[in-house]
């Protein structure tokens, strides 16, 4: 009996040291962000030629409905639950959050377009989650950050591993690939007679492309393991991308190279120039949710 229960306890040991290891984590989350991934993006590869944009109703919205609960994250939505309200209600509803957004109490929730005085704003509240934390189920985008802030700790001074971030990229390479010709479901919901009748708010292909690469390009600027990695995934994601998807790959691809050339010494190439970016000052909406301003 002793005898088996210090084979258990070896056991146990091994698969914990196990399990802490980097490369099982990052694997873990891929898993679990591809997982997310064929749930919220199920309608495979596409012949898209353009992002899905959704076209607000004009004029301010007639009504603005906040939040009653308690405050935490967006953590998950029944948007058919949404698009009912809306019908039954003949009005044009938009969510103001994305999925992954702290909600504090109070903040504008639903904002409303019509009469919403037939409006139930119980049964909108009851179509959303909100948890103390972030989980991955529906928020694709949080599967990017965790992978993000794992290349980051392992950037840092204190640290300096640059294998596991690169470990780290290449699930986030991996994500990209699998991303980049998927049909992006379009934020607007309408009904039988083409009426608009929900918006719900999605990250775009370009916010997932930030979200990946603009924090590990800034920490792992001094590595050339890390540079030469992120090179190589820009450079296989820019002969599979769609033109409408190439873009801000280019640019990407631009900063780097400017970054890089910077650190020896050396004019950067004049292409970052010519690749457009987003509008100086401009606020963006990046894959996580809230409006920040454009860094480039």
């Amino acid at each position: 009996m002793s005898l088996l229960s210090v084979a258990a306890f070896i056991y146990y040991i091994h698969h914990v040291a196990q399990s802490i290891r980097a490369v099982v984590i990052l694997t873990r989350i891929g898993k679990e962000a591809r997982a997310s991934l064929e749930q919220m993006y199920p309608e495979g590869l596409g012949e898209d030629t353009e992002e899905a944009h959704t076209q607000r109703p004009q004029g301010h919205p007639s009504l603005v409905i906040p939040s009653a609960g308690n405050s935490g994250v967006l953590v998950a939505v029944d948007e058919q639950q949404l698009l009912t309200c809306a019908q039954e209600a003949r009005i044009t509803l938009a969510l103001v959050p994305m999925m992954g957004d702290f909600v504090p109490h109070g903040s504008p929730l639903f904002e409303v377009w019509g009469d919403g005085a037939c409006l139930n704003a119980k049964h909108l509240q009851e179509a959303l989650q909100i948890a103390p934390e972030r989980t991955i189920h529906q928020d694709t985008a949080f599967g990017f950050r965790q992978l993000v802030d794992i290349a980051e700790r392992a950037l840092s001074p204190g640290i300096n591993d640059p294998t596991t971030a690169v470990q780290a990229i290449d699930q986030l390479h991996d994500l990209l690939r699998r991303m980049v010709r998927q049909r992006f479901p379009a934020p607007a919901r309408r009904d039988e007679t083409g009426a608009l009748r929900m918006i719900c708010p999605r990250p775009s292909w370009d916010s997932y492309v930030r979200l990946a690469l603009d924090e590990v390009r800034q920490y792992g600027e001094g590595s050339i393991q890390v540079t030469r990695r992120l090179r190589s995934l820009l450079e296989d994601l820019l002969q599979v991308a769609p033109a409408f998807r190439r873009e801000e790959l280019e640019r990407q691809l631009a900063l780097l190279e400017a970054r890089s050339a910077i650190r020896r010494g050396e004019q950067p190439p004049d292409t970052l120039g010519r690749v457009r970016g987003p509008a100086a000052g401009a606020p963006r909406r990046s894959a996580e949710g809230s409006p920040r301003p454009s860094t480039h």
